[in-house]
């Protein structure tokens, strides 16, 4: 995803993070912009990470499904990345997303209600999948229900603006955002001349692969080969091919840029957020640098972190369909991937004719007949068992502090017919003990120690802070 030329690109380093967090924080300073001492003794979180939901499940009497919704309606808030959209396939869909459509019938939202999960984020690649109407339709079934969401607007500033749950233990805050995104579903900022256009509340970012001399000797043979354009590096060795961004160095490698301007405005609402709420929760949406990869990408770490130094409380990653590893940040919690909550993708009960064309498939073709194709030729989801394996974390605050966040390990019907795949239940002993093992690992990365005790995976936060002090 490119950046226009007018804005301003950088490096984000740990360094810039934190310069361009403390260039304004001079409201934070002031003890009256201070957020609220009146937190709750305690506070409790439940936080999965995509809810790719599109079938009805409040009549599904599992008892491993219960479980896991339990745990969620048994806390104060229940948060998930809301990855569909509701609405009646009246709108048209956007052509060239590279992956199904969504849509669910509007009824799966009360289940969601149901469920407890009452902050959803929703600035994600999906968003845009049907355009307009569809972000409009979406709104509208959440504001029925009473539901708090954030990420999508009709103009950017209503995007990134923070939405808020009232609850008997305090004020919650919820600012989302996203690196991946269709380029149409971007949302943009009002002028005094020219609407606002609606959309997502985008990070735009952009890898840069480092080559040197002898690289471009190959890259320009094979552009010759091919009978495309030639790589012609500008004054500073940039060059673009095959939709790529390249620029000449002295080794292999690639850098990510993050606009400046997007990470501003994003580090404001959270600002105004922790002065608005007794707790706040920033939220991206990342698949970043590949669903495969179990790390984030490079310029995930350092905004996340000056996330928390602007005022965040908990800051949780999705995206890649599988589980990634967790930092414990000047005592706040970083999810950088809590996998999928449902993962229900080859169940989209209508799709547009560009789906079936891309398939081979002609128009007597029923969507049944499109995922079966998908799943031959090697591109769907349903024979990677990562995809189908996550955990529900629940961070409990105390006195507006971190106190502790328990793992529950989530198995989601790997290997089952997709009427009952992509459901979460609490995972069995041994495959429990497997999952937690592995988040265990990869948070081993960032310092973190999970440890594996009576089926879940236990993180305890050893010392607390003074109550009225934070960082």
């Amino acid at each position: 995803m490119g950046l226009r030329p007018s804005h301003r690109r950088f490096v984000f380093t740990a360094a810039l993070a934190v310069a361009l967090v403390s260039s304004g924080t001079r409201a934070e300073q002031n003890p009256a912009s201070q957020a609220p001492a009146g937190h709750a003794a305690d506070f409790t979180l439940a936080a999965g990470g995509d809810a790719l939901v599109t079938m009805r499940f409040s009549k599904v009497t599992d008892p491993g499904f219960l479980r896991a919704i339990s745990i969620i309606r048994d806390s104060d808030a229940g948060f998930a990345n809301l990855e569909t959209l509701f609405h009646e396939f009246q709108g048209p869909a956007a052509p060239d997303t590279g992956g199904t459509l969504l849509g669910a019938d509007p009824l799966v939202a009360e289940d969601l209600k149901w469920a407890g999960l009452s902050l959803l984020g929703r600035a994600n690649n999906h968003a845009g999948d049907y355009g307009d109407y569809g972000m409009r339709r979406t709104t509208d079934v959440l504001d029925r229900l009473g539901l708090v969401h954030a990420g999508v607007g009709r103009t950017l500033d209503e995007a990134r603006r923070p939405a808020y749950l009232e609850t008997p233990k305090g004020r919650v805050a919820l600012i989302s955002c996203t690196s991946t995104f269709l380029p149409a579903s971007r949302a943009g900022h009002a002028r005094g001349d020219v609407p606002g256009r609606p959309g997502v509340s985008a990070l735009r970012t952009q890898r840069i692969f480092k080559v040197d001399s002898a690289q471009v000797d190959q890259l320009t043979r094979i552009a010759e080969q091919i009978g495309v354009s030639r790589p012609r590096p500008d004054r500073d060795g940039k060059f673009m091919l095959l939709g790529n961004h390249f620029q000449v160095a002295a080794s292999p490698g690639s850098e990510w840029t993050v606009d400046e301007h997007d990470v501003q405005e994003i580090v404001a609402s959270v600002r105004e957020a922790r002065r608005q709420a007794d707790f706040v929760i920033v939220t991206i949406h990342s698949h970043e640098p590949s669903n495969g990869s179990t790390a984030p990408a490079p310029f995930l770490p350092p905004f996340a972190r000056a996330s928390i130094d602007a005022g965040a409380d908990a800051f949780i990653g999705h995206g890649p369909h599988r589980l990634r590893g967790v930092e414990i940040y000047k005592g706040k919690p970083i999810f950088y991937s809590l996998g999928n909550l449902f993962f229900q993708n080859d169940v989209v009960q209508a799709m547009p004719a560009d789906f079936y064309e891309e398939l081979g498939l002609g128009p007597e073709a029923t969507p049944a007949d499109a995922f079966d194709a998908r799943d031959a030729s090697g591109r769907g989801y349903a024979a990677t068992q990562a995809n189908f394996e996550s955990v529900l974390s629940r961070v409990q605050f105390h006195d507006g502090h971190l106190a502790s966040v328990v793992f529950y390990p989530l198995t989601l019907g790997f290997g089952q017919p997709r009427s009952r795949r992509g459901r979460p239940a609490i995972a069995s002993p041994a495959d429990g003990r497997r999952i937690i093992d592995e988040l265990a690992r990869l948070s081993r990365t960032y310092g973190t120690n999970i440890e594996y005790r009576d089926g879940v995976g236990v993180l305890e936060i050893e010392s607390r802070q003074p109550s009225g002090e934070r960082q």
